[in-house]
């Protein structure tokens, strides 16, 4: 949407650029905060209607259905979270930014949007009423001016915000091109006033976050914070497009070098790429640790319901500090039967009268990694020679239509089988993972038949064997998410692919509409 946007702004002009910038600030892993921890989704909600917002309400004439629903977005953002009304509050700075450019005109200019400042003014006032009053916020609020300042360079100089002096230079294209928007060197299309609208939020969103976050052990490396500081860097690039398209440049070249501009890409391009492998090497593998003693400690308590899972441990070791509060959302019989895959309880298999011998509980190569708190069948025994089969009842609890069983061994090999049969239909699946992992676990999901199956286990190899777990139930969407997860790397390069096709065929897709003739005089 953002590169949309983009391109509708400057005419299809440098959408190259615009793509690959687009690219480095949402595909290179800084808010990855934001993505894994389902919390912090709303930063994006807060980014995708705050920036719609300033684009309908800011851009387009009062009572025009684009403006009616820049109107509706901005509402919206204010039921993300408290910054969503920075959204609105830059719209009025961006329209009186046009009063003062047309300050022989700016009461005609007043009157033209009076509509667009009376609901940005309304959904401003709107968004303090809302505004949450959090106690054990007050100790992250910067505690002093100096503090304020420090930490507002820092977030201006990112991704240099070790180093807070760069923030002068940071955003010195943005600020070229709002000195020549005010002094009507420049046009006011499209462009002209995105830039100024959306350079407004960034600037006041980085001021709340410096005001209201800004204490002594702030650091701007948190990742949920850089989701707004990354399209600093765009709007300062469509500033610097601003700059060369306007002919900015010819009048400042005595006061700010050509090259400086060039100077700005590679201290950027070089904080992006340190700041990339900080988060590689160290945020991520110690933020994985914390996630995989999270998982370990709830999925223990779901099994057991035993407080010993939650209580006295580290910081980060479960995901929410307050155990009491935490065991009794876990143990509310609706939030069980939404809680994801990796912390669920799974359904209970009881085996049918005619089971043979040959399946047994953790009947599994010891070398294959034990699964905590699931009961485990396998037919691997060391001195075994007899074959068999085992059967069991399973019956759904929540209803979620398919079913994940964790494999090891052989399965899906000759003589080996697993499948699952509705008592009432008779439908019949099989379980078959799509290569055997022997001594390793290999999810495998399947849908389940009906609300009672009938699981059927076969073992007809003396030298083969495979094991199971216990069944745990998923929504759909929950496996659509693993399996292209299981298909990242491809995707990955896939989506690399087509960029280079499109980049290299560009222009014979766009028709020559990006470079458009004058017209005839």
């Amino acid at each position: 949407g953002l590169f949309l946007l983009c391109c509708i702004a400057t005419q299809r002009r440098w959408s190259t650029a615009w793509c690959l910038i687009i690219g480095v600030i949402f595909v290179l892993p800084f808010r990855w905060q934001s993505t894994l921890a389902g919390f912090h989704s709303m930063y994006f909600l807060l980014m995708g209607f705050s920036i719609f917002t300033i684009w309908f309400l800011g851009i387009h004439p009062p009572w025009s259905l684009r403006w009616w629903v820049g109107c509706a977005l901005g509402v919206c953002s204010l039921f993300t979270i408290t910054p969503g009304l920075l959204a609105a509050s830059a719209v009025i700075g961006a329209v009186l930014l046009r009063a003062f450019r047309e300050s022989r005109k700016w009461r005609l200019c007043i009157k033209d949007h009076w509509p667009t400042l009376v609901v940005c003014v309304g959904i401003s006032f709107l968004g303090l009423l809302l505004k949450p009053v959090v106690e054990r916020d007050d100790v992250l609020q910067a505690q002093s001016i100096m503090e304020f300042f420090q930490a507002l360079a820092r977030g201006l100089a990112w991704p240099n915000h070790h180093t807070p002096i760069l923030c002068l230079v940071n955003w010195l294209p943005f600020a070229v091109f709002v000195v020549a928007y005010l002094r009507g060197v420049t046009g006011d299309g499209k462009a002209e006033r995105f830039s100024v609208g959306l350079g407004c939020w960034l600037l006041l969103l980085i001021a709340a976050i410096a005001f209201f976050r800004g204490g002594d052990h702030f650091e701007y490396r948190i990742t949920k914070y850089m989701t707004f500081l990354g399209p600093g860097l765009l709007v300062n690039f469509l500033s610097m497009f601003i700059i060369h398209s306007s002919g900015v440049m010819k009048q400042i070249k005595f006061i700010i070098p050509r090259h400086a501009f060039a100077i700005w890409l590679l201290m950027n391009g070089i904080g992006l790429g340190l700041l990339t492998v900080h988060n590689l090497h160290r945020d991520l593998p110690s933020r994985k640790w914390s996630y995989d003693a999270q998982v370990a400690n709830v999925a223990a308590f779901v099994a057991t319901g035993s407080m010993k899972h939650l209580n006295n441990k580290p910081r980060l070791s479960i995901p929410y500090p307050d155990a009491t509060w935490l065991a009794k959302c876990l143990s509310d019989p609706t939030i069980r039967n939404i809680l994801p895959v990796s912390v669920r309880k799974p359904l209970r298999i009881v085996p049918t009268m005619n089971t043979t011998e040959v399946f047994r509980e953790d009947g599994y190569d010891p070398a294959t990694p034990e699964l905590l708190w699931q009961r485990v069948w396998g037919s691997y025994e060391a001195s075994r020679i007899g074959t068999g089969e085992f059967r069991a009842l399973i019956s759904k609890r929540a209803g979620l239509p398919y079913l994940r069983f964790e494999i090891a061994g052989h399965l899906g090999q000759e003589d080996l089988s697993l499948i699952i049969r509705d008592t009432q239909a008779g439908t019949t699946r099989a379980i078959v993972p799509s290569r055997p992992k022997g001594a390793s676990w290999k999810p495998v999901h399947v849908r389940a038949p009906g609300a009672q199956y009938l699981l059927v286990a076969t073992d007809n190899h003396a030298a083969k064997w495979f094991a199971f777990s216990e069944p745990k139930e998923m929504g759909a969407f929950s496996v659509y998410a693993a399996v292209l997860t299981e298909y990242g790397p491809f995707m990955f390069l896939t989506g690399l692919a087509i960029l280079v096709l499109a980049l290299r065929f560009k222009e014979r897709f766009t028709g020559g509409f990006s470079n458009p003739e004058k017209p005839a005089a």
